[in-house]
């Protein structure tokens, strides 16, 4: 693993991209129930949102695997 801190660092930009893809799929969902509620086509803000929740899904990953080796590096620490 590289330095720690550059472990961190990644980490707080996985949180940050998280958030951004978070508040993408609010508003994502806010126009498709605006969509709905007027009648309008809502097939590409469905798709839409359904890619932004794959998105978000493998920022989740990435994330978790970050906090892993960060957490590993710690526990290797540990026992040195």
């Amino acid at each position: 693993m590289p330095c720690l801190h550059v472990e961190h660092s990644h980490l707080r930009l996985a949180d940050e991209q998280l958030g951004l893809a978070y508040r993408l799929i609010a508003a994502q969902e806010n126009r498709l129930l605006q969509c709905n509620a007027f009648g309008w086509d809502s097939q590409l803000t469905a798709e839409l949102l359904i890619a932004l929740r794959a998105i978000s899904k493998t920022f989740e990953i990435h994330r978790k695997a970050i906090a892993d080796a960060i957490k590993r590096e710690l526990q290797s620490s540990a026992n040195r």
